[in-house]
């Protein structure tokens, strides 16, 4: 394994993790301050972390988990200060639950969530299923 091709990788990983993450904690933030679907954010909350869990079992793996295909790392980028700033505003009681149910509904149609793990290859039988449940969810939120 090349040492660019590596920090490529580890790189590529880092972010998507860093954007389930992200993700997981404006749900959390949704959750606690919009009680009335706390059971919803939850869940979905839940979701994003088992996400980057995944995420880190292929940045364990290596550059051979890459697929050739381009990542838009800006547009990974601007996704995740965008769902930082509507974290930190649902923690400031600056959001409502309408506001908060079409936020979720955006990030999760968004091409960026949706291609995610399309650039990753699956390297066994038990991590293609993975993945595979993994695209599923996000194309069911």
């Amino acid at each position: 394994m090349n040492d660019g091709g590596s920090k490529r990788h580890q790189d590529i990983c880092e972010m998507l993790i860093r954007h389930e993450e992200a993700m997981g904690r404006l749900y959390d933030a949704y959750a606690e301050r919009l009680p009335s679907l706390a059971h919803l954010w939850r869940q979905l909350a839940v979701e994003e972390k088992a996400h980057a869990d995944v995420l880190r079992e292929r940045r364990r793996e290596g550059e051979a988990g890459l697929t050739p295909r381009t990542l838009q790392t800006e547009a990974v980028e601007t996704n995740l200060k965008f769902i930082e700033s509507q974290t930190q505003s649902a923690l400031s009681n600056r959001t409502t639950t309408i506001a908060a149910l079409s936020i979720a509904m955006s990030l999760q149609e968004s091409v960026i969530e949706n291609q995610f793990f399309s650039v990753l290859r699956p390297q066994s039988a038990s991590m293609e299923e993975k993945l595979r449940e993994l695209n599923d969810h996000a194309m069911e939120h």
